[in-house]
């Protein structure tokens, strides 16, 4: 049941998040290409490897949504979330909304955003003045996901 209802809104959201026209460099859809999870130096899991699956994020104006179908150790993990977020300047902070895991919903996790062409690049998490950790941290890559339009004009 809770999966029903999660496609019935999540469609919708895909559908504007991929039609609308978009003003910010970060909204519209991107696909999961690359992350890196690191804990006390020691790299916990990489995407792709250790583990691996499909995700996409979608922006609007305010609002963000992720949902990914991963296999780690031979299991298979639904992943999904969203909520709405804050952007000023690279800094970037999610208000988590809904999440797989319950223990992230009302959470806020501050990012540093980046865009090189046609990759986004977010890592945290950030202290009040936007470093890194360098010893735990998280990097994920995405690139745009191409739309009908952009095929068309290529």
């Amino acid at each position: 049941m809770k999966t029903t209802l999660f496609l019935f809104f999540l469609i919708p959201v895909l559908l504007i998040g991929c039609n609308q026209s978009t003003n910010l460099p970060h909204e519209g859809a991107w696909q999961y290409v690359s992350a890196k999870y690191v804990s006390n130096d020691t790299v916990v899991f990489e995407f792709p490897g250790t583990l691996n699956g499909s995700s996409m994020k979608i922006w609007t104006k305010n609002h963000f949504i992720f949902v990914g179908l991963f296999n780690f150790n031979s299991k298979e993990i639904n992943s999904y979330g969203g909520g709405t977020y804050t952007l000023t300047g690279n800094r970037y902070v999610e208000n988590i909304l809904y999440h797989t895991n319950p223990e992230f919903v009302g959470k806020k996790i501050d990012m540093l955003l980046e865009i090189k062409n046609d990759t986004l690049i977010q890592t945290w998490p950030v202290n009040k003045d936007g470093q890194i950790d360098k010893h735990n941290y998280r990097i994920e890559k995405f690139v745009r996901a191409e739309s009908s339009d952009n095929k068309k004009n290529k």
